[in-house]
């Protein structure tokens, strides 16, 4: 997770971002519990990493994020 900080994440986004790489494809809600971050915090950090072009975010009735591979 350092590695990941050191490229420039937040420790918030390195948690979110490696949930991501651990469990797959997953809804914020799930992300906030596999993460532990504040359900508060995950959006606006997903969004981050939607820019960053290493998270993509699938809409649909419940959004769904998972890595860009």
């Amino acid at each position: 997770m350092e590695d990941l900080q050191k490229l420039g994440l937040s420790p918030y986004e390195t948690k979110i971002y490696v949930a991501l790489l651990k469990h797959g494809r997953m809804p914020a809600r799930e992300i906030a519990e596999q993460s532990k971050v504040p359900p508060t915090a995950v959006y606006p950090n997903l969004k981050k990493l939607v820019q960053k072009n290493l998270v993509q975010q699938y809409s649909g009735e419940v959004a769904f994020f998972e890595t860009i591979e």
